[in-house]
């Protein structure tokens, strides 16, 4: 699944509606965000139901860049695994996942329009 949360209000509510409309093993989640945005917060709603997390960076301008995202998942006590960019952190989490389990995009709406071009092979228009 794809999703556009970036604050902890948006990444609070993502978290409940997987938990309501999702039947799951694990959640494997795909996070990046803007440099302007509560990652913080963020990784503090998402994290603790999730079973691998994968860091990555769109290609936005405004994208922060993976190694405070490792930081702030770290501080979590979450070890995370870094990925070049959103198609490789898909593959890296279609990769890991069984058939039971979630994959979610979600931190930025740069992000999931990279995901979402990725999967669907519709390209993503970056402004």
């Amino acid at each position: 699944m794809v999703d556009a949360a970036h604050n902890a209000d948006s990444a609070r509510r993502l978290k409940e509606a997987i938990a309501e409309y999702f039947d799951h093993d694990r959640l494997i989640l795909v996070i990046g965000a803007s440099s302007d945005k509560d990652v913080a917060g963020m990784v503090t709603e998402l994290t603790p139901v999730s079973s691998a997390v994968i860091a990555t960076r769109s290609r936005h301008p405004r994208a922060l860049a993976v190694e405070p995202l490792l930081d702030a998942l770290k501080n979590q006590g979450i070890e995370a695994t870094a990925s070049k960019n959103v198609g490789d952190a898909v593959e890296r989490a279609l990769s890991i996942a069984g058939a039971k389990d979630l994959v979610c995009v979600t931190g930025s709406l740069f992000v999931a329009a990279e995901a979402r071009e990725h999967v669907l092979g519709i390209p993503a228009e970056i402004v």
